[in-house]
């Protein structure tokens, strides 16, 4: 009997088993897609996979020459419009003015910057009176940006996994570290170079990230177990009164036929504490196989290995 445990309460696991795993976050699905999307974009392209992920979510979308430009370094005035796809922000298309003075009614990115910073996303510069689009992003911005946005919580306020964490400025500097801790960034060395300026693929795959840690979050999943190679046991921290097995998903494609629920105490300890388990039945996992998990059509951050028995 194998068991696999990814769990947006224990971060420090998934990014020890992501990364022995040798892959990362995104590397499974849609990778041919990626050259078709853009030009410039192929499949090996190390980015390849969230960025044609987000364009298939008309989160992103290329230049009219039909690139997407990926080492080129990313705005903020482009770093706002993404949040409002991202969020599905309500945008005046036809300003009639402005709060910031760099800004007119008629600059791209007047309804992009009013949203963002109405919801609280992003704040302007110089006393709010100018909101700076066509200044580029710093990583540890970009860092406090995401936490802003998302909502994202430190797990440990004393614990810090971010080597280069002094030079950042001190405004950034637990945002850096909450964004380590929950896996949305991670490098090998532990750097996280704040002072560095964010390209577009680098934002993509942060974006990406932490838009399927949020669908985790919201949809309330724990634990997601292979118990054996055709079961998976799925805890979540609250309770519904059906479920569909069409809701479940794998990449690669594996078959669920059945979804029942389950009393916790039927499944292993680590599914005590969940207010309702479900119980998937699945074709035959490929053994050592990694999949990543799907529940209502979006990816999560949750990863089982094909069981051995």
């Amino acid at each position: 009997m194998y068991n696999n445990i990814t769990n947006n309460k224990t971060w420090p696991i998934i990014i020890s088993v992501v990364l022995i795993m040798g892959i990362g976050m995104g590397s499974f699905k849609n990778q041919t897609k990626a050259a078709e999307a853009f030009s410039d974009v192929d499949n090996s392209y190390w980015a390849s996979e969230q960025i044609q992920r987000l364009a298939e979510q008309n989160v992103i979308s290329g230049y009219s020459d039909g690139t997407y430009k990926p080492g080129e370094k990313i705005n903020r005035g482009q770093v706002a419009a993404l949040l409002t796809e991202s969020f599905d922000l309500q945008i005046d298309k036809n300003p009639k003015s402005t709060t910031f003075d760099d800004l007119n009614e008629n600059s791209y990115f007047t309804p992009y910057a009013e949203a963002v910073k109405d919801a609280g996303y992003m704040t302007g510069r110089n006393n709010n009176t100018a909101f700076a689009a066509g200044m580029n992003l710093s990583r540890e911005q970009m860092a406090s940006i995401l936490v802003r946005a998302f909502e994202f919580e430190r797990i440990d306020e004393n614990e810090s996994i971010v080597k280069d964490i002094n030079k950042a400025h001190e405004s950034h500097q637990n945002s850096i570290e909450t964004l380590a801790q929950i896996g949305v960034t991670k490098t090998n060395n532990g750097d996280f170079r704040p002072k560095e300026t964010v390209t577009r693929a680098q934002f993509a795959v942060f974006l990406e990230r932490a838009l399927t840690m949020r669908h985790t979050m919201e949809a309330g999943i724990m634990y997601v177990t292979a118990v054996d190679k055709t079961t998976v046991d799925v805890s979540f921290t609250k309770e519904m009164e059906e479920v569909h097995a069409e809701d479940f998903a794998f990449e690669p494609e594996l078959d669920v036929k059945r979804a029942e629920i389950i009393n916790p105490e039927e499944t292993f300890e680590r599914h005590a504490g969940a207010d309702m388990v479900i119980r998937l039945t699945t074709s035959e996992q490929s053994v050592g196989e990694p999949y990543w998990f799907y529940y209502q059509g979006k990816r999560t951050d949750n990863i089982i290995v094909g069981a051995e028995e």
